[in-house]
């Protein structure tokens, strides 16, 4: 076993050290480049106005004013994002004419490269950006970081599998020699381990039962994602959250985990009961789960800064979807229960049930035996998204249009700069107070927005629905037991919401009825959320559970301790060995991303740790 840890502490090492050194050391900031001007015009003014294409319908800022050429006609430098195009307007004014109807103007676009410097040229009717200093390339970092990784990935398996036909060799000329190679007898650390019952149920004889342990390999993917793009996902624009509509990375993994989340509830309750629990019993259960995350949730946000305490978050968005979830499940009557399952062939007819009833339960799909029982419950899930869907459309907002979607502050012409999220802002303003929400969005930066916090009250309504929307894989996993069978239900339900999340928003970033936007958890957002959850779970499934070709490591450790390694990482998240920080790190993404996979695969390697000594935390 020690072997396997020096493995991957050299690995985390190889991957640090290739990727550190790829920094380039400069003044310059990270994802920005420098622009100045240059009027060649003898008699006239050049005023610069632009805009990252990221902001949708801004109006364009001022940037830069140069004099004829007859005076100085080089301006100073000014940075520019590099993440995005940049929208330009030159504006050319005429000293010999008094007439200002009679001045022009030039609409242009241009992509800057990180740490390029730039002149922007104007001469005649010629308006050109001239590079002065090439670029870096800022994927390169991410390039390497990604070939190291693969490579070990296709490596490590055949490594290990020569090191056991050695050892096995070994052991038939020697039958003695096994016992002092205890690390051996380890293997289930990488192993597909909880795939198998407790021990109790093994040796009493009875019948094996495997675990699915593709959803703790999922939810292990999740939170390691969340990690690495909470410490900063290397500076990378996709690896952090939309400015406002659209997907990148790091929107998938949060709503993906709330959807795990509901397709382990039937699961574990089925469980519960199968002990012998009554409803009152796993209520206590799930109250206390909740009030728990909650109560961490609040001492993550802030614990200290009384009259500024964030009240919404994460966690506490975890424990809202879970609580109202199992409100749902548990009491939320089914109807024809007797069909909430698939008849075997063969089975002996119950006497219980007339003949005539078994053989309709034959009869029903199977798509109802997983559904239609549930059809109450559906039906509370969809009182909850319409709920959201009233509010948000119909709910007027002082000062705002009704059924506003924008981010406010310079969109839309600046025009609704106190409306960022229309109706969510509002409502979580009217609770909290301004001072008791989240003080930083990811809008601010482009869109110059006040606060607004993408966790608030609103949102909870879609969150419970992308949440029971999970618990429909897990009846799936429930009632069916051919993979096959599941998985085209999986892949059945996944097209169709993920279909349907594309309609609201015609397909495209900032278009549709209702764009798909993390930050307002909108109805077009969670229904590809839950498409893709249903797809990538089907991946992942067939990977670990039927076909058996990757047993999940190390995304399966931290999937079963996945809250302790989530709170670890947000408390000392900013010490080192989990991060750090230099004079020139966040000049270019190497170092930035060499301290973000560090934090992220010291996690990794803990719930290793914690595994391989059979420590768990659950609430």
């Amino acid at each position: 076993m020690w072997k396997k840890e020096m493995m991957l502490k050299t690995l985390l090492l190889l991957v640090v050290l290739a990727v550190a050194p790829l920094h380039a050391y400069v003044n310059i900031a990270m994802d920005t480049a420098l622009l100045q001007l240059e009027n060649k015009y003898e008699n006239a003014e050049i005023w610069l106005y632009g805009a990252s294409s990221e902001c949708y319908k801004c109006e364009l800022s001022f940037l830069l004013y140069s004099a004829s050429s007859n005076a100085t006609n080089l301006t100073e430098y000014i940075e520019v994002n590099t993440n995005f195009p940049y929208v330009f307007n030159i504006s050319i004014v005429d000293l010999n004419v008094l007439d200002a109807s009679t001045n022009s103007s030039v609409q242009m676009s241009y992509h800057f490269g990180q740490h390029g410097i730039y002149t922007l040229v104007a001469e005649g009717n010629n308006y050109e950006f001239i590079t002065k200093v090439e670029p870096d390339n800022a994927y390169l970092p991410l390039i390497v970081a990604a070939c190291i990784l693969a490579a070990a990935a296709i490596l490590y398996p055949i490594a290990l599998n020569i090191f056991r036909r050695a050892i096995r060799a070994q052991r038939s000329k020697n039958p003695l020699a096994g016992e002092n190679n205890h690390f051996v007898d380890n293997e289930g650390a990488f192993a597909p381990a909880i795939t198998g019952d407790s021990a109790s149920n093994k040796s009493g004889g009875g019948k094996k039962k495997s675990r699915v342990a593709s959803l703790d390999v999922f939810r292990g993917i999740c939170i390691t994602i969340m990690i690495f793009v909470n410490y900063g996902g290397g500076g990378y624009w996709f690896f952090n959250h939309s400015v406002w509509n659209g997907l990148t990375v790091a929107d998938l993994v949060f709503p993906w985990f709330i959807f795990i989340m509901g397709v382990a509830m039937p699961l574990s309750f089925n469980a519960m009961f199968k002990r012998g629990e009554t409803k009152v019993s796993v209520l206590r259960r799930v109250v206390r789960r909740s009030v728990i995350l909650f109560a961490l949730g609040l001492f993550i946000n802030n614990g200290h800064e009384i009259l500024t305490w964030r009240i919404p978050g994460v966690l506490q968005r975890f424990a809202v979807a879970y609580l109202v979830t199992a409100l749902i499940l548990l009491f939320v009557p089914t109807v024809g229960a007797r069909f909430s399952r698939v008849k075997k062939i063969n089975e002996p007819i119950d006497p219980q049930i007339s003949e005539t009833d078994q053989l309709l339960s034959t009869r029903i799909t199977v798509f109802k035996s997983s559904f239609f029982p549930h059809v109450l419950q559906w039906g509370v899930a969809l009182l909850l998204l319409t709920t959201w869907l009233l509010i948000t459309f119909l709910l007027p907002v002082p000062g705002c249009p009704t059924g506003y979607l924008g981010p406010g502050g310079l969109g839309d012409g600046g025009v609704f700069y106190n409306c960022t999220g229309g109706a969510a802002r509002y409502v979580d303003v009217s609770v909290f107070g301004e001072k008791l929400i989240f003080q930083s969005p990811t809008s601010q930066q482009f869109y110059n927005t006040g606060s607004y916090d993408p966790e608030g009250i609103l949102g909870n309504l879609t969150s419970i629905f992308l949440c029971f929307l999970g618990t429909q894989l897990g009846r799936i996993l429930q009632v069916h037991s051919s993979p096959f069978s599941r998985a085209k239900r999986f892949a059945g339900w996944g097209i169709a919401f993920g279909a349907l999340g594309t309609l609201l928003c015609l397909g495209r970033q900032n278009a549709g009825w209702i764009p798909i936007n993390k930050n307002l958890w909108s109805a077009s957002f969670v229904f590809v959320m839950g498409g893709t959850g249903f797809l990538v779970f089907t991946l992942v499934y067939f990977l670990v559970d039927v076909w058996r070709v990757y047993n999940g490591a190390p995304f399966i450790y931290v999937g079963m301790n996945p809250i302790l390694i989530y709170c670890g990482h947000e408390t000392l998240g900013y010490l080192f060995p989990f991060s750090f920080e230099t004079q020139w790190t966040y000049t270019s993404h190497s170092l930035t991303l060499a301290s973000n996979l560090l934090g992220t695969s010291c996690w990794l390697l803990i719930a290793f740790m914690m595994y391989r000594n059979n420590f768990f935390v659950n609430i």
